[in-house]
C-alpha cells in the first residue's frame, strides 16, 4: 500500500507530499524505497538531493538503480560524478541505466556528449553485460564514433541480444542513418522476413532504414503501405459517415463541398 501511494503521488506530481516521500525513502522495505525513489525524481524537487545522494551508495541493487535516475532528474547540475560512479557499479543494470541517462541528459540539452563519457563508453564496448555494450554502442555512434558500428551491425544481424527492446530498434535506425551498407542484407531479412515469412517486430524500422540507403524495393514497400493505409482509413470514414443520418444545418444538407483534414498521427521515438 505504501508503495502504490508513492506512485500514485507520482503520476499527480504531488510537490506538497514530498516530506512523505522523502520520509518513503528510508522506509524498511526495499520496494517502498524504490517507489519513493521513482516518485521524487518524477516530482523533481531539488530538496531531495541530500536523501537521493545517500541512496546512491544504498546496499541493495534496486534502490541504487532507481536512485540513479532520480539524482540525475532532481540535480542534473551535480550528477555527473554521480553517473561516472554508477558505470562502475557491480550491479549492470546499474551501469546500464547511467549510460542511459547520460544520453537523456545530452540529447535533452541539445548537446554533445562529454569526452570523459565517450571515453568511458569505449571501455564498455567490451562489457560482460550485452545490454551495457549496446548502450554503450548508442551513444558512441551518435556521437560519430566509428568504433561502435560493428556491435550495432550485430544486433541487427541478431548476433547480440539486449533485452532492450528501445535499444534494438535504435540500433536498427542508427544502421540506416549512418549508412552501414554491411548491415543491409540483415535490415533486408528483418524488413521482408526469411522467404517472406515471420515479419520481425522491427520491419517498419528497417524498411525505414533500407530506404535511407536508397534501397529501391524497401522505397516501394513504404509508398505502398501508407497508400493501402489511407485508403483503409478513407473508405472507413466514407462507412461512418453512411450509418449516420446529417444533423440539421450540416454540410452534407447545405451542400458544402469542403472535408475536414485527417488528423495526422506522429511516430514518438527514445
Amino acid at each position: 500500500m505504501r508503495a502504490a501511494a508513492a506512485v500514485a503521488l507520482a503520476d499527480v506530481r504531488g510537490v506538497e507530499a514530498l516530506p512523505a516521500l522523502l520520509f518513503a525513502v528510508e522506509d524498511d522495505d526495499a520496494h517502498v524505497r524504490q517507489m519513493a525513489l521513482s516518485a521524487v525524481g518524477e516530482i523533481g524537487d531539488s530538496r531531495a538531493r541530500e536523501r537521493l545522494r545517500r541512496a546512491l551508495s544504498d546496499e541493495r541493487p534496486e534502490v541504487r538503480f532507481q536512485a540513479v535516475i532520480a539524482f540525475s532528474r532532481v540535480a542534473p547540475d551535480e550528477s555527473t560524478d554521480a553517473l561516472f560512479s554508477a558505470l562502475d557499479d557491480a550491479d549492470a543494470s546499474i551501469r546500464y541505466i547511467a549510460i542511459r541517462c547520460f544520453e537523456e541528459q545530452a540529447l535533452g540539452a541539445g548537446a554533445a556528449v562529454p569526452a570523459p563519457l565517450l571515453q568511458k563508453a569505449g571501455a564498455l564496448l567490451h562489457d560482460a553485460d550485452i545490454a551495457v555494450r549496446v548502450a554503450s554502442a548508442i551513444v558512441l555512434a551518435r556521437s560519430g564514433e566509428r568504433r561502435a558500428h560493428s556491435i550495432l551491425v550485430d544486433v541487427v544481424r541478431g548476433e547480440l541480444r539486449t533485452g532492450e527492446a528501445e535499444d534494438e530498434a535504435a540500433a536498427v535506425e542508427l544502421c540506416g542513418e549512418l549508412g552501414l551498407g554491411e548491415a543491409e542484407p540483415y535490415l533486408e531479412r528483418r524488413a521482408f522476413g526469411f522467404l517472406g515469412f515471420r515479419e520481425d517486430k522491427f520491419a517498419w524500422q528497417a524498411l525505414v532504414s533500407l530506404a535511407r540507403m536508397g534501397h529501391a524495393r524497401a522505397r516501394a514497400r513504404i509508398v505502398r503501405d501508407l497508400g493501402s493505409w489511407w485508403r483503409d482509413r478513407r473508405n472507413a470514414r466514407r462507412r461512418g459517415r453512411g450509418t449516420r443520418a446529417p444533423r440539421r444545418g450540416s454540410s452534407a444538407r447545405r451542400g458544402d463541398g469542403r472535408r475536414r483534414t485527417p488528423r495526422r498521427r506522429r511516430k514518438r521515438l527514445r
